[in-house]
């Protein structure tokens, strides 16, 4: 398993933080643990396949998909009050 981001994708959540103008969005990342941030940062912001994240990470296509689920999972639950207050 590989608990760093690959090359080119930047390895502080803060820097996320400008990706919907808040800090929010970093907190929550930041709160993931590694192989889930790494996977939601690869499929979702690097737009890179089920496939490749698995390879990448060197672990199986299945892992990739319920790993990033539940990862997306704990991201709505942390920023739903956000969403609510935005609304």
């Amino acid at each position: 398993m590989v608990a760093e981001p690959p090359p080119g994708v930047a390895r502080d959540p803060a820097a996320w933080a400008d990706l919907d103008g808040g800090h929010d969005i970093a907190a929550a990342l930041a709160a993931l643990p590694p192989r889930q941030r790494a996977l939601v940062v690869l499929r979702h912001l690097e737009d890179m396949s089920v496939a490749d994240a698995a390879e990448l990470l060197g672990v199986a296509e299945g892992t990739v998909k319920s790993q990033t689920a539940r990862a997306l999972e704990k991201l709505r639950g942390a920023l739903a009050p956000f969403a609510r207050g935005r609304s």
